[in-house]
């Protein structure tokens, strides 16, 4: 839906004219849940879900923070919005909090999306001007579905990390946090867009 025309021969709903939030809040998204699924893709491929940090010339330690890196700088410049050089210094930050506070690997995820949840709120509240300065209101709209749609989230994070085996494993564990972040921006694109397409019919 990144190019979807209107199909009256006029521009896309996500133009970058004429929705540029709404197109960079997508593509961010998009960016995100293939950073997700790398996290997912590499715990498969190292034997466990989240390896912890070790500092340790070891291949898999090595390989582990060389992921981790390349995962934060790009989530960070993508999501966030950082500049390169500020993402890879917040990196760093992150990798060594992570680090000295020992998180288990159980609690990694959740460790990664409370920062990207607290650093793109963040971000948002600072561009808080940009959002509801923008002309027909779809920046107030998506100001205000990405806040809404972020709540959810809080549910669902202490679910995984106190009642997950005893309860959210019989309904699918972790797919279900996984299958929220996947339609979410399809929520956000219809919910935002809904009066443009009620003007177009």
């Amino acid at each position: 839906f990144l190019s979807k025309s209107n199909g009256k021969g006029g521009k896309s709903l996500l133009d970058d004219d004429s929705n540029p939030l709404l197109t960079e809040r997508l593509r961010s998204s998009v960016f995100a849940l293939a950073a997700h699924g790398l996290g997912h893709a590499f715990g498969w491929f190292v034997g466990m879900s989240a390896p912890p940090i070790e500092l340790s010339l070891e291949p898999a330690a090595v390989a582990n923070i060389l992921m981790l890196t390349m995962f934060w700088v790009g989530v960070l410049r993508n999501v966030v919005g950082l500049p390169t050089n500020h993402a890879a210094a917040m990196t760093f930050v992150v990798l060594v909090a992570q680090y000295m506070l020992s998180v288990p690997s159980e609690l990694a995820f959740t460790y990664s999306q409370s920062i990207i949840l607290l650093m793109g709120s963040l971000e948002q509240l600072r561009r808080k001007d940009d959002y509801l300065k923008t002309k027909g209101g779809h920046g107030a709209r998506l100001f205000f579905v990405y806040s809404l749609q972020l709540l959810p989230l809080f549910f669902l994070f202490p679910l995984e990390m106190f009642l997950c085996k005893s309860h959210l494993s019989g309904l699918g564990g972790h797919a279900i946090y996984d299958l929220y972040l996947s339609i979410a921006p399809f929520m956000i694109y219809y919910a935002v867009t809904a009066k443009e397409n009620n003007k177009l019919d």
